[in-house]
């Protein structure tokens, strides 16, 4: 089986607005700025994770990036992999963006959603993307269980739930 991965960036509109309100004197070079460090984020840092020597067990290299850049990212490979690279995409992610980071650009703190389709691998990909899009939708409009408001979560296998839970629903999984 494989996992389509599709995620983005939560509330970037009202991040833009905010950062834009405290940077008055140079609102552009704060957007360039900010835009600069999500995509820095997507199309390089995610591709370098890939690239590393894992940890055992940990298989990114068999992960294939459809298209990452912006704040979103497309990408397949076997489903447990990309499970698995789904929570660490969003920990760094949280390290970069999230209410911790000291050196983030944005006014607000940034969180990111995703859906992850689990597919026959001769099921069409476009069609696999698009059920990916819509679990992204449900994770981004669908309060997980026990959660008080939704964003900041994984739509996958007929669930929804915030990325605090994920490894432990992998690890139970």
């Amino acid at each position: 089986m494989l996992g389509v991965l599709k995620a983005d960036v939560d509330s970037l509109g009202e991040a833009i607005a905010a950062t834009l309100e405290r940077e008055k004197s140079d609102g552009a070079q704060a957007m360039r700025r900010f835009s600069a460090d999500l995509d820095q984020f997507f199309a390089v840092t995610l591709d370098q994770e890939k690239q590393r020597p894992q940890k055992t067990g940990e298989q990114w290299e068999l992960i294939y990036t459809v298209f990452s850049g912006g704040d979103d990212m497309l990408v397949v490979g076997p489903w447990n992999v990309v499970l698995d690279l789904a929570g660490h995409m969003r920990q760094l992610f949280e390290q970069s963006f999230g209410q911790a980071a000291s050196n983030r650009d944005s006014a607000n703190p940034l969180t990111i959603s995703a859906g992850i389709a689990i597919i026959k691998p001769k099921y069409p990909i476009h069609f696999a993307a698009a059920q990916a899009d819509e679990l992204l939708d449900r994770a981004k409009g669908e309060s997980a269980p026990g959660a008080d408001k939704p964003k900041d979560q994984c739509s996958a296998l007929g669930h929804v739930w915030k990325w605090d839970d994920h490894d432990k629903i992998m690890n139970d999984g």
